[in-house]
């Protein structure tokens, strides 16, 4: 499952709240925040897994 946030700023925040709720519930971090330029020059994201091992993202293809 993926989330398109508008900045990455926007998406530095979902990423804060949503990572510490899902380590309070049994999920983890697969991917901090940062470019990943493989995928695209503007790629933006970060990953997690909730307690089920579904990988969560959150990505921008903003360029700030």
């Amino acid at each position: 499952m993926a989330r398109m946030s508008p900045s990455r700023r926007a998406r530095g925040r979902w990423y804060g709240i949503f990572t510490v709720r899902r380590w309070r519930g049994g999920g983890t971090e697969d991917g901090p925040p940062g470019l990943r330029p493989s995928y695209n020059a503007n790629y933006y994201g970060a990953f997690v897994r909730d307690p089920d091992g579904n990988k969560i993202e959150a990505v921008t293809h903003s360029a700030e």
